[in-house]
């Protein structure tokens, strides 16, 4: 017959043994899940316009980075931009509007937007084309007059006979030797036939391949 010390015993055991069983289960949540998705915000300005772009994931991650598929909203005054981000390299977020196929893109530091470059489509349908201005023209305070494009590259003419080529619109090279025009001024130029054809003053034609 079990005394009761006996019986104390026994009971003592199984309450260790349930605790073992059970500690381990509550001390791990396996079901552990992030908090909710965050949005982040960046402001800042295009020309004379104040722009704010807010982030969304469209996961819930433990450290937040942007990554292809998350929402984006860009609003400038009253008009809004909405879409998912396409790609983010470096710097450099790849936005792609809901209503279109066109997208630009954004880039963004710890201190807000520092540059927004190409189409913006709204949700309104109508769109803002984002220019950039060129560091160097190589035309000085010169007039620039026209520019022509063929043969993969931009050709610029301006005042005194000056001339720039340009492979891309933001890179420009100033025409150093140009012993037609001198300092006359080259009021425009066409491509055409494979070759460019610049007129200017004083009845004066320049053409190159």
């Amino acid at each position: 017959m079990k005394t009761k010390k006996q019986f104390l015993g026994m009971a003592l055991l199984a309450i260790l043994t349930l605790a073992i069983i059970v500690l381990p289960l509550t001390g791990c949540n396996q079901d552990e899940t992030y908090p909710e998705p965050r949005t982040v915000t960046y402001q800042g300005t295009a020309g004379d316009k104040t722009y704010t772009l807010k982030i969304t994931e469209n996961t819930n991650r433990a450290a937040y980075t942007p990554q292809n598929g998350d929402i984006y909203e860009l609003t400038v005054g009253a008009k809004k931009s909405t879409g998912t981000v396409v790609l983010f390299t470096g710097a450099t977020l790849t936005l792609k509007p809901y209503e279109v196929a066109i997208t630009f893109t954004v880039t963004i530091s710890s201190s807000g937007i520092t540059k927004i470059e190409g189409t913006i489509t709204f949700t309104d349908g109508s769109w803002e084309q984002i220019w950039t201005g060129v560091k160097n023209s190589t035309f000085g305070t010169n007039t620039i007059n026209k520019i022509a494009y063929g043969n993969n590259k931009f050709v610029a003419v301006g005042q005194e006979g000056k001339m720039a080529t340009s492979p891309d619109g933001v890179t420009w090279t100033a025409v150093e030797y140009n012993n037609i025009f001198g300092s006359f001024h080259i009021t425009a130029i066409a491509y055409g036939n494979n070759r460019f054809v610049a007129v200017g003053g004083y009845g004066k034609i320049e053409y190159s391949n």
